[in-house]
């Protein structure tokens, strides 16, 4: 991608910066705000919460029907309105910066992950699957009907009794990927 100021804050507490891809356009918007303390010798930065409106150009070859926030844990959906090729979209900052996507809807499931086993009497394990967005989270299945939610690669139960289990990941969109090979426990 290549580097553009072709993004707006309405506050100058905001300072943001676009990336241009071949499918989105990633927003870097970062939290001005600030304070300082302590002695002038060593003083200490305290940001404050900022919040706003981010307006970004977004080229032709792009379609904006999601922004997105991308964060450690996944993405979720952000509020956004479209004005010819101008998207606009609200941006709270309790920290120093926040990652935006902006383009098409996510329509690409998670893989399916790797590795299940179960390391202890009460404890399933299994190498996270991947996704074009970020995973949000997996479903446990015990032949194959869910048992349980978790955002981790891992899950623990009182009681996991004999079954064919199998994870399948899904993201922030609702896409579900395939299940992971059973582990017949």
């Amino acid at each position: 991608g290549e580097i553009e100021s072709s993004s707006s804050a309405s506050t100058s507490l905001i300072r943001s910066r676009t990336v241009v891809g071949e499918r989105h356009q990633v927003v870097v918007a970062c939290n001005l705000r600030y304070s300082t303390g302590g002695p002038a010798w060593l003083p200490s930065y305290f940001h404050e919460p900022v919040s706003g409106t981010v307006s970004v150009e977004v080229p032709a070859w792009i379609t904006a029907g999601t922004v997105r926030r991308v964060g450690p844990d996944g993405s979720s959906a952000v509020p956004f309105g479209v004005e010819g090729r101008t998207v606009t979209f609200e941006v709270g900052l309790q920290d120093e910066c926040a990652v935006f996507l902006v383009g098409p809807p996510d329509t690409s499931a998670p893989t399916a992950p790797q590795g299940l086993v179960r390391p202890t009497a009460d404890t399933l394990v299994w190498s996270e699957g991947r996704d074009d967005v970020g995973v949000a989270g997996y479903r446990v299945l015990r032949d194959g009907v869910v048992v349980g939610t978790t955002d981790h690669a891992a899950f623990r139960s009182t009681e996991l009794p004999t079954g064919s289990w199998t994870v399948a990941a899904f993201d922030a969109a609702g896409n579900v990927g395939p299940p992971s090979t059973p582990a017949p426990l």
